[in-house]
């Protein structure tokens, strides 16, 4: 029962923020306890391997940082489980996995000049730069200019949050 709330809770997480650039752990943390020996023991085999490969199927749908390590995995997973029909299966994924892979890779360029510093030693991730009190000097304009592309991209919704109904749950938690 216990394993059932959690594996509950870990799908709501990632229901709510799995979508997010910066949450590999989270979904690399949801694998490793769908691995344990233990949950293989509750679940049993045939039960932890299909919820991975269902995990694995999702995940390489979400640009992530991990994406590729993802997809690697997911091969060897269905390789594992039945090699004869592996390049079928990654055939259908591709091309998720190839949007996945380029929209992360636009995030990233529009989310790289906008940060600061490496992450202080309480946070995994770097911290943004917001601007100040403008003094109008050339920096500042060029960090206007990349905030307003990397804005105009999210409200291009290239995540495809409001087809899934994303969107509305995060205006919600505003």
């Amino acid at each position: 029962m216990l394993c059932h709330m959690i594996c509950d809770v870990y799908e709501f997480v990632l229901h709510h923020v799995g979508q997010d650039k910066d949450s590999t752990d989270i979904w690399m943390d949801y694998i490793q306890f769908l691995c344990s020996a233990e949950i293989r023991r509750i679940l049993g085999e045939q039960q932890t391997m299909h919820a991975l490969r269902e995990l694995y199927h999702h995940v390489v749908h979400v640009p992530v940082k991990g994406l590729k390590t993802f997809w690697d995995e997911l091969k060897l997973l269905e390789y594992s489980l039945n090699w004869l029909v592996v390049e079928e299966v990654m055939n259908n994924l591709a091309p998720w996995y190839v949007w996945a892979l380029i929209t992360l890779c636009q995030l990233s360029n529009h989310t790289c000049t906008l940060l600061l510093s490496p992450a202080p030693a309480l946070l995994n991730h770097p911290e943004l730069i917001l601007p100040t009190l403008p003094t109008s000097d050339r920096s500042e304009h060029t960090l206007l200019a990349q905030w307003k592309a990397y804005l105009k991209w999210e409200e291009s919704d290239p995540l495809e949050l409001a087809k899934n109904g994303k969107c509305a749950t995060f205006m919600s938690c505003i």
